[in-house]
């Protein structure tokens, strides 16, 4: 677990801390991506063929697309 490293990489002038550790990715994925920060900038590849952000072809992309369908927010794409 990653708690178990902490100590490990934790020293007197900086401690690893958890945040968040027990929220599903998905339910942190539905907090942010309302926000006109997050959905100018999300990209699922790196792999985008044109000016486009994403090429909404690979497995990146897919996902993160069945995810926005996944909490309604496909359609404001």
């Amino acid at each position: 677990m990653r708690e178990d490293t902490d100590t490990l990489h934790s020293s007197r002038q900086m401690e690893i801390a958890h945040f968040g550790e027990k929220v599903y990715r998905l339910d942190k994925f539905r907090a942010i991506v309302g926000e006109p920060i997050v959905r100018e900038n999300l990209r699922g590849c790196w792999a985008a063929l044109n000016d486009r952000m994403n090429c909404s072809r690979c497995e990146k992309c897919l996902r993160t697309m069945v995810w926005l369908a996944g909490v309604g927010e496909l359609k404001n794409t």
